[in-house]
């Protein structure tokens, strides 16, 4: 388990940051993008520098000093509380650090009150931007079980690692982030109806099948035809053996449905028809590749069945992508998967419920609308691939989504 570190250091940070390493100059991603001058080499060096300072022996020291229970658990405005404050301030001080806003390492808040138990909330109060590092709870978390011996150093390391190089990061923007009051009106039951997700759109198709893998004629065998369905208005019937889609012959286990889902309105749909009702669907021989082969029954072995083309009327339009997403207002620049749709490249590329959009071909997303118009104008240039940057359970990461049909698929092209 990884334990933070103490609020109060984390506080007092922003205030060090500046005074010791004083990095100017645009991001830093901007920099690695660009190159950099000798003189903005050296300053991220500082900052390289200073993030290899953060050692997990010496957090692990610290920590089990404040982990003591002569500190009488630190808390906000208590004894224990103003001693952890004491101990804290004497090492900024050792370590010949000096306090970069006035005189003093300490701010006060009046009324100081942690009402939701987190060591954000006088900052809120006072309407600060605030963010809240948390590795998650625990067995243990806030119980005297929680022992110094339970702590992850590594994991300490990486968490002092991370704010100190994001709050360099913002002192050398122009801007810095402004206070959103919308954050207050979350709440675990407008977080359950926010992201309650989409039903399931209707099939287009309505049928169940079965993949038969053959090698001289894969297919996909019908199970089930769902009643009043586009299958069953365009005469399909269990036992049918479909072959192709507009001329192009099934290929592999997720074709048929990739192809259904892109399709027009109307496909052309090739097919061998079930045997007769006394014969089962595996005593009928496909016919040969290329759907020409036609025998008549004789006493000397099974019936090769004549195939036919059939026209299908699809329900509902075309899916490109197989995404849908919703927009929170008190959380801007993202927005939340609410649907995947099976066998579309959306899943296929394993996005899933829940996953936030951050960026799409690396541009960040600013709104539900910034990204549906984005993504018309993308797919209109019919793309063969997209790049969403996602956040997946507080793991940031690109997802390459293709937009052909499944590997394997028929329709490729040779020069």
């Amino acid at each position: 388990m990884v334990k933070g570190i103490p609020p109060l250091l984390m506080l007092l940070l922003f205030i060090v940051i500046r005074r010791s390493w004083k990095v100017v100059g645009p991001k830093v991603l901007v920099l690695l993008a660009v190159g950099m001058t000798p003189v903005m080499a050296a300053e991220r060096g500082r900052l390289e520098a200073a993030l290899r300072s953060v050692s997990a022996d010496q957090l692990h020291a610290h920590a089990a000093v404040l982990a003591d229970d002569t500190f009488e658990g630190r808390a906000a405005g208590s004894r224990g509380g103003r001693a952890a404050a004491g101990y804290l301030l004497k090492r900024l001080r050792s370590s010949g650090l000096e306090p970069g806003a006035g005189d003093r390492f300490t701010q006060s808040f009046h009324g100081w009150e942690l009402k939701a138990n987190s060591d954000h909330w006088p900052f809120l109060e006072h309407d600060i931007p605030a963010v809240c590092l948390h590795t998650g709870l625990h067995d243990d978390y806030h119980r005297p079980s929680d022992d110094i011996e339970k702590i992850n150093a590594r994991g300490m390391q990486q968490v002092a690692r991370y704010p100190l190089d994001r709050l360099v990061n913002m002192a050398d923007t122009a801007r810095l982030p402004s206070f959103r009051r919308r954050g207050w009106s979350d709440s675990p039951f407008r977080q359950q109806r926010l992201q309650q997700p989409l039903s399931p759109p209707a099939p287009r198709l309505g049928i169940s099948w079965r993949y038969v893998e053959e090698e001289r004629l894969p297919h996909c065998l019908v199970t089930k035809i769902i009643p009043s369905s586009p299958a069953a208005k365009a005469g399909l019937k269990v036992g049918d053996r479909i072959l192709s889609v507009d001329g192009l012959p099934i290929t592999g286990k997720e074709w048929l449905p990739a192809v259904i889902l892109q399709a027009p309105s109307t496909v052309q749909m090739g097919l061998q028809r079930s045997p007769p009702s006394d014969e089962s669907p595996e005593s009928v021989q496909p016919a040969a590749k290329g759907l020409a082969a036609e025998s008549s029954p004789t006493e000397d072995g099974p019936v090769a069945l004549t195939p036919e083309t059939i026209t299908v009327v699809l329900a509902g339009q075309p899916t490109r992508l197989g995404l849908s997403w919703r927009e929170d207002e008190s959380e801007s620049q993202s927005v939340y998967v609410t649907r995947v749709v099976p066998y579309s490249p959306a899943a296929r590329a394993g996005i899933h419920l829940l996953d936030r959009i951050m960026a799409l071909d690396s541009v960040p997303v600013t709104g539900k609308d910034d990204l549906l118009a984005r993504l018309r104008d993308r797919l209109e240039n019919r793309p063969e691939a997209l790049l969403l940057t996602l956040e997946t359970r507080g793991r940031i990461h690109d997802v390459v989504v293709p937009l052909d049909l499944p590997s394997g698929q028929a329709g490729d092209r040779s020069l």
